[in-house]
């Protein structure tokens, strides 16, 4: 398992459900491997914004 993770802070559209905005998310980081297209333009996930990005590094266990 990797040592980092990522938070990941986006505003969500106004006419976006908090269960669609979660689905769309699982969706779009399990496609990003798969070369997907983004989607269309008149999707209201086109143009999401992300605030932020913060990686946060684990400590290692020793497991001596």
């Amino acid at each position: 398992m990797s040592s980092r993770r990522y938070v990941v802070i986006i505003d969500q559209p106004r006419d976006v459900s908090d269960e669609q905005m979660a689905e769309y998310i699982k969706l779009a980081i399990a496609s990003w491997g798969a070369g997907l297209p983004p989607p269309p333009q008149d999707s209201p996930f086109f143009d999401l914004d992300v605030l932020s990005v913060s990686v946060i590094s684990k400590a290692h266990k020793d497991h001596s």
